[in-house]
């Protein structure tokens, strides 16, 4: 039977607004004991592609409790973070909801994830594990669910005493699955939804959170589209989930725009990745004053730069230099390659174009 997997973005994000400025870390290492808080952050959902549907199986997921210790922390609303020591044991309540019409049976289990290119990414295989998954642990990791009902289960971590130190990725997935009909028939359709996990392994209190901001450059598309980026450089032990917001205005008659939304990012430790920023096309290319905030749970920056927008491929219209100098070199490659071939060519021929003696004719 085919099977049809439709991995949703549904991935949690870091809780955006006011968060103070903050410097070393609000992650806590812990031992077995542990005190809790509810979490109020919004579930995640998943619906299935319709073609001659079956009943629709839409279902969500959410943090119900985390640790008292990640109080003050936004992100620790919809995501799994913290640091602990070898040895430790973690505790968090995750909740489950059949928003549909049917029955559904979920499976619960924790995969592996990457931070690459600026994003949080699940493993491509479904059930992919790395050493973090196989330290996590679900009470009930089948649920079945009645239409409109709900079921909270625990999410153990046990670190073993020998766990390397450093930070590891990944999620807690709820999956569900359905047999597709008509012209779609013996065609399973397989959702999830998840929470993504941060975990740093460590002693103390774990590695600091810190980030600095870099230089603030503009771009527009052959379509017109403008696109700013800030330039972001992890300094700190732990990845960072970037949100933020940047603001205009007008140096030459005080024209102010914004704020518009930064892109969430996700940078791993001891990375450097650009945040990007989509603006209007109709915005004008400046020059401006832009004033950039980003911020990763509790700790954020500001900066304030100038700003002027810049065609991709070179300014003012004319040729950028990198392809005119590329050319440049091919026609040399190729005039060299020339004056070779008409040199061999006059050494092999006699003066009236004959060949010369012990040259074969054809």
């Amino acid at each position: 039977m085919m099977v049809l997997q439709r991995l949703l973005a549904v991935l949690a994000l870091a809780a955006t607004g006011p968060a103070a400025a903050a410097t070393g870390t609000a992650r806590a290492a812990t031992g077995a004991a542990e005190a809790t808080q509810a979490a109020s952050g919004p579930a995640q959902h998943a619906t299935p592609i319709s073609s001659s549907p079956p009943p629709q199986a839409n279902f969500g997921i959410r943090l119900v409790q985390a640790p008292i210790s990640e109080r003050n922390n936004p992100r620790a609303r919809t995501e799994i973070i913290d640091s602990l020591h070898p040895g430790a044991v973690r505790h968090w309540v995750v909740g489950v909801s059949n928003l549909g019409t049917t029955e559904v049976r979920l499976r619960i289990y924790a995969a592996a994830a990457v931070i690459r290119g600026g994003q949080f990414l699940p493993a491509n295989r479904q059930y992919a594990q790395n050493q973090l998954t196989t330290w996590f642990r679900v009470n009930h990791p089948v649920v079945r669910l009645k239409p409109h009902h709900s079921q909270e289960f625990k999410v153990t971590v046990r670190v073993p005493r020998q766990a390397p130190e450093g930070e590891q990725y990944g999620v807690i997935w709820a999956q569900g699955s359905s047999v597709m009909h008509g012209r779609h028939a013996n065609v399973t359709l397989v959702n999830r939804v998840g929470i993504r996990i941060y975990l740093a392994v460590g002693p103390g209190g774990g590695p600091p959170t810190s980030f600095a901001l870099g230089a603030v450059s503009g771009t527009i598309a052959r379509n017109g589209a403008k696109v700013a980026s800030v330039e972001v450089h992890n300094t700190g032990g732990l990845a960072l989930s970037l949100t933020g917001t940047l603001t205009l205005t007008s140096k030459s008659d005080g024209l102010r725009a914004g704020p518009f939304a930064a892109t969430p990012t996700v940078i791993a430790p001891g990375q450097s990745f650009p945040v990007p920023v989509v603006l209007p096309a109709k915005l004008p290319a400046g020059p401006w004053q832009a004033a950039v905030s980003l911020q990763s749970g509790v700790f954020s920056h500001s900066e304030h730069a100038s700003l002027a927008f810049t065609a991709i491929g070179g300014g003012g219209g004319g040729f950028p230099a990198k392809p005119v100098m590329a050319v440049v070199l091919i026609l040399l490659v190729l005039a060299a390659a020339t004056v070779l071939v008409l040199r061999s060519r006059r050494r092999r021929l006699g003066p009236v174009g004959e060949p010369v003696t012990g040259a074969h004719r054809a």
